[in-house]
């Protein structure tokens, strides 16, 4: 047989063969081959060079690829955290690290592995322990993430904590079975879609701190009734109570200078008619259920 410099050579019957090599612990390691994976011969010199080529690919791939790290469980990985993970990290934040994981992570999760728990599943916990068990002021929660509980159509009542100021995209979204919902005082935002879909939602009591109601906040929330709208209210977005078909009573507390986005010289929204609840709660679902309204001191 011939040597060639591509790493195929003929054989003597007509056929082809493929050499390489590599280096295992400091030593080389020649491989030849003159038939594939199923013994069938090479014909051509075309196939012995694709063969060479996938043979040398897989042996790279072989010698790089990353090792697979034992399971780790959850208290493992904390405290692994805890050695590698909390350098600079200020003396409070690491207190309340400690105290969440002692009193309610490692009760729930310590010795179970990581790769055996689903995101809903952690989800679903931190949402009852921060909301229903009224801890998040504890551990400084100060917002309602987007679709945080998005879906949970078996979600009747929720206590938010007094320490949140924002509740953000599509906190409660499509929360079908939710009938009661307190805004915390401290609340400055509710952003869009925050309550869509809320269709078992009677009443809502907006308090003055927020500054803004969202596009879409309670767009379809057809047992929706009553709503109170706080003194410091100053923009209602577009679609915000459209869908609301059984709205009877919209309460502004301060009804004055009220008027449509971009309406031009007809866009002031009469104080009269925002006075009335009956009729601010027509308005609201109705007439201005495609506009966004805002407030001019």
């Amino acid at each position: 047989m011939s040597k060639t410099t591509s790493g195929v050579y003929p054989l003597s019957n007509g056929m082809w063969g493929f050499r390489y090599a590599y280096w295992v612990g400091g030593k080389q390691k020649d491989i030849k081959r003159t038939k594939d994976e199923n013994g069938n011969p090479f014909l051509t010199k075309a196939a012995a060079l694709k063969a060479r080529k996938a043979a040398i690919i897989e042996i790279h791939s072989e010698r790089t690829q990353k090792p697979i790290k034992p399971r780790m469980t959850v208290a493992e990985v904390f405290a692994e955290y805890c050695e590698n993970g909390r350098c600079g990290k200020a003396h409070g934040t690491t207190r309340k690290q400690d105290s969440l994981w002692k009193n309610h992570i490692s009760k729930k999760f310590g010795k179970r592995f990581v790769d055996d728990i689903s995101v809903s599943e952690v989800v679903d916990y931190l949402s009852v322990l921060y909301y229903q068990e009224n801890r998040a002021y504890s551990y400084g929660v100060t917002s309602i993430g987007r679709v945080t509980f998005g879906n949970c159509t078996s979600l009747e009542s929720i206590t938010i904590p007094d320490s949140v100021t924002l509740i953000n995209n599509c906190a409660f979204d499509s929360c079908s079975s939710l009938r009661s919902i307190t805004v915390p005082e401290r609340t400055t935002s509710i952003n869009n879609l925050a309550f869509r879909y809320c269709t078992g939602l009677e009443s809502v009591i907006i308090p003055d701190a927020v500054k803004s109601i969202g596009k879409d906040a309670f767009w379809g929330c057809s047992k929706l009734k009553s709503v109170t709208v706080g003194s410091r209210v100053t923009s209602i977005g577009m679609g915000a109570f459209s869908g609301c078909s059984s709205l009877e009573s919209v309460v502004f507390k301060s009804p004055k200078g009220w008027q449509k986005v971009g309406g031009g010289l007809f866009s002031k929204i009469s104080e009269k008619l925002l006075s009335d609840p009956s009729r601010a709660a027509y308005e609201l679902a109705n007439r201005y259920a495609e506009t966004a309204i805002e407030r001019k001191d």
